[in-house]
């Protein structure tokens, strides 16, 4: 892959774009992969928007719902929802009935191939996942890696890709957690992890996460331990294979004030430089 390490920007900091690809749509690019145009976004829709013609995508796509309701062939995808479109997934209508914004994780380029009546429709060779709740679901604190205990976390699998391993889930933090006498090992993965913070706060080794952080870090990057004042629901990808962790015998110090140290490429360090930090009381 040749994506930039970023860890982590606040998705707050970065400019609204038109996006090329959806007329009248907003977009925050998060990350891009300039091989394949592999992206992820922020991508925000006027109420009664509406895409006129059927189209689907080369690329899978994934999406959570951060605010509104948009609709995608009469399903309808409200705050919390979660959906897994697999290539050649036709998009017969897609609608925001609402002003929404949605987080997309799109492993292509997103230009859309339009629908043409007569065409042969595109087979799909992986299943969809069409509007999961994430709010019905339960969060599993039953398997559990005992390092991260100090989290009191629990987590609400939303995708595991049946060749790949890949893996999609809501993870939660508890609040006023920190790792015993302030310090803890560093863990790494064979994988990707990116990570959207969708509510809450998590402090690490580069500062506070806090609602809408981002992060897309390579894989074998140590990172740790972590800890959380107020509590954080986190939504994280492991890209591209099975999600293991690896512990270091050293251990680091913890605190709920780290500072600001963002790993950025160059294109980002003006704006994601300075630490973000929201309305005070």
């Amino acid at each position: 892959m040749s994506r930039e390490h970023i860890e982590f920007i606040q998705s707050q900091v970065l400019p609204w774009q038109s996006c090329p690809f959806q007329y009248d749509v907003q977009y925050k690019e998060l990350s891009v992969d300039q091989k394949t145009q592999a992206t992820t976004g922020v991508f925000k829709y006027k109420k009664n928007w509406l895409e006129e013609e059927a189209y689907w995508l080369a690329s899978e796509e994934e999406f959570f719902v951060l605010k509104g309701e948009i609709e995608i062939n009469k399903i309808r995808y409200t705050e919390g929802y979660y959906g897994y479109l697999p290539a050649n997934y036709l998009r017969k209508t897609v609608k925001a009935n609402k002003s929404t914004v949605l987080i997309r994780f799109i492993d292509q380029s997103p230009q859309p191939i339009y629908y043409q009546y007569g065409d042969p429709l595109p087979v799909m060779k992986k299943e969809a996942i069409e509007g999961i709740n994430t709010f019905d679901m339960q969060w599993d604190k039953g398997v559990q890696d005992e390092k991260l205990l100090h989290l009191d976390f629990g987590r609400k699998i939303l995708r595991i890709d049946p060749t790949t391993k890949a893996k999609t889930f809501l993870y939660m933090v508890s609040p006023q957690t920190y790792p015993q006498q302030w310090k803890g090992p560093r863990e790494h993965h064979p994988t990707v992890e990116e990570s959207f913070c969708v509510t809450g706060s998590l402090a690490g080794e580069h500062g506070v996460m806090r609602t809408g952080a981002y992060f897309w870090r390579p894989p074998e990057i140590p990172h740790g331990p972590y800890g959380s004042r107020t509590g954080a629901v986190l939504l994280i990808r492991f890209v591209g294979g099975e999600h293991v962790n690896h512990w270091s015998q050293e251990l680091y110090p913890f605190t709920f004030d780290p500072d600001y140290e963002p790993i950025l490429p160059e294109r980002l360090q003006g704006i994601g430089k300075k630490e973000w930090l929201p309305e005070p009381f």
